[in-house]
């Protein structure tokens, strides 16, 4: 199955659904359903209530297709018709979420934040997984004997370490700067400094060996979900937002955050070595030893790991619900405080899990010296 299309189709639903939440009002007030929004009472309705149609419709598309995938698979369901049908089904089922009533995308959006928690979890594995890859990517080329010597990969690998650690200090003077005057938002500054600081030299210790690249691109990561999380600050405002949306100035970031991340996601779960789920194990082509002594040419295949569709679709169905948190910045509280006070927790929550999560990838070798963590 190319799986390319579906992470092209995710990747535009929420891009559109975005732009058209920021920048299409006038043609958003023109739905029959999403044109009653009160605006006296929430001033972002049209835009949430866009943004949660897309994100249930895309989920509800990969859950379809999810549960026919499982079928197909066991040999209980022929898909041939269904694979003409999944563009018509989608849009049909897009056009048709436009005239269902508010209140039901409303207790969509609940369920949405509470699924939610999943993905941010498989974000921030996949984001290490993916930090690791490239460091070995690197070090492969860097300690290739057979490739002719050159300063090249050297400086990309030192380039790109640098680069990340100085970005992620440029950040932090930035953020000093804005929101040192919030007691709160200096506390969340002082924890960031202090878990970079921690990070960065655990990481290059002899007895780790991680390198530079990996703690350099987590640490630019921590500084961008302290952003998140600070432009959420109940009660204080800094002097370049007076005047204009926290919203208008995180959605977009996040669009393209959450859409590349599903699409490494998708990817990564076709490989062997990092799918986040449990995958099935083909058996192995090999020939047999009466080939051998025929004196046949005997090659061993090594085996590849393929995840089922199913699992596939399973993790863009996630994908779809956090969409609806991370594009109206978990929009889902009575009032305007309580929900910047939810998004700026759920961001400074998945810092905190990243800063774990890595710390322990560090040391985990080091505790446990009898676990291959290769």
């Amino acid at each position: 199955m190319k799986r390319w299309p579906y992470l092209a189709l995710f990747f535009a639903n929420a891009v559109v659904a975005a732009l058209l939440a920021t920048y299409g009002q006038d043609l958003l007030e023109l739905s029959p359903a999403i044109g009653r929004c009160d605006l006296h009472a929430n001033a972002h309705c049209l835009g949430q209530q866009t943004i949660y149609r897309a994100s249930a419709t895309i989920s509800a598309f990969f859950l379809l297709l999810m549960l026919l995938s499982a079928l197909y698979e066991r040999r209980a369901f022929r898909s041939r018709l269904v694979l003409g049908c999944q563009l018509p089904m989608y849009l049909g089922a897009l056009t048709g979420a436009f005239f269902l009533p508010n209140e039901v995308f409303d207790a969509y959006a609940y369920l949405a934040a509470v699924l939610s928690g999943i993905f941010i979890l498989m974000q921030i594995v996949i984001l290490l997984d993916c930090v690791y890859h490239v460091r070995d990517s690197l070090l492969d080329r860097l300690q290739d004997p057979k490739a002719p010597r050159s300063c090249l990969w050297p400086c990309v690998y030192l380039g790109l370490s640098l680069t990340g650690l100085g970005l992620a200090a440029l950040g932090l003077v930035v953020l000093f700067y804005y929101y040192a005057a919030s007691p709160l938002g200096l506390g969340f500054l002082i924890v960031t400094c202090v878990s970079i600081l921690v990070v960065v030299p655990l990481s290059v210790a002899d007895r780790v060996g991680a390198g530079l690249l990996p703690p350099a691109a987590i640490a630019l990561y921590l500084v961008y979900l302290l952003w998140q999380a600070l432009l959420m600050l109940p009660d204080f405002e800094p002097a370049f937002l007076q005047g204009e949306s926290r919203a208008s100035s995180i959605s977009i970031p996040s669009t393209i955050i959450a859409a590349l991340t599903v699409s490494y996601t998708g990817w990564r779960t076709s490989c062997a070595a990092s799918s986040l789920f449990r995958l099935e194990l083909p058996e192995a082509q090999t020939e047999t030893a009466l080939d051998a002594e025929a004196g046949r040419n005997v090659v061993d295949i090594e085996p590849q790991i393929v995840a089922p569709s199913w699992q596939f679709h399973c993790i863009l169905l996630f994908s779809g619900l956090y969409m609806a948190m991370a594009l109206t910045n978990w929009g889902v509280g009575a009032g305007k405080s309580d929900t910047q006070r939810v998004s700026m927790w759920v961001q400074i929550a998945s810092q905190w899990a990243t800063t774990l999560l890595f710390t322990w990838t560090l040391i985990a070798p080091v505790v446990l010296p009898d676990r291959d963590f290769s």
